[in-house]
């Protein structure tokens, strides 16, 4: 029995959003000793026009965005091995894996805008 491991050939998008994967977390963890108690998560301007801050727990609010970030890179790498869809996404390699680089950069800087919201 062989076993081909051209299937599992790490490639440079992989390592590259492995990097990003990283990053997002370690934001975190470097700034988690400085953040207050209860983070703010998000803020939304009611009809009325008044600001409303939803917060959250420092792990949950630190971790939420790095946990979300690797979920998803699990989710569309996952995809992409169905066989109806590695056909296509072989076709056009390149962008997908742009566009997968892409989603994790925008989880990164969200990450980064949490954590610098909250100092």
């Amino acid at each position: 029995m062989t076993i081909s491991l051209t299937a599992h050939d790490v490639r440079l998008s992989d390592l590259t959003a492995f990097a990003l994967l990283v990053l997002t977390l370690a934001v975190g963890i470097a700034f988690y000793g400085d953040l207050p108690g209860r983070m703010v998560m998000g803020w939304h301007v009611g009809l009325d026009g008044a600001v409303r801050l939803t917060r959250a727990p420092r792990p949950v609010a630190t971790f939420a965005v790095p946990a979300v970030a690797t979920g998803a890179y699990v989710v569309v790498r996952a995809v992409a091995l169905l066989p109806g869809v590695r056909d296509e996404v072989r076709a056009a390699r390149f962008v997908y894996d742009v566009a997968v680089n892409l989603l994790l950069v925008a989880l990164c800087a969200s990450q980064v805008a949490v954590v610098a919201a909250n100092l």
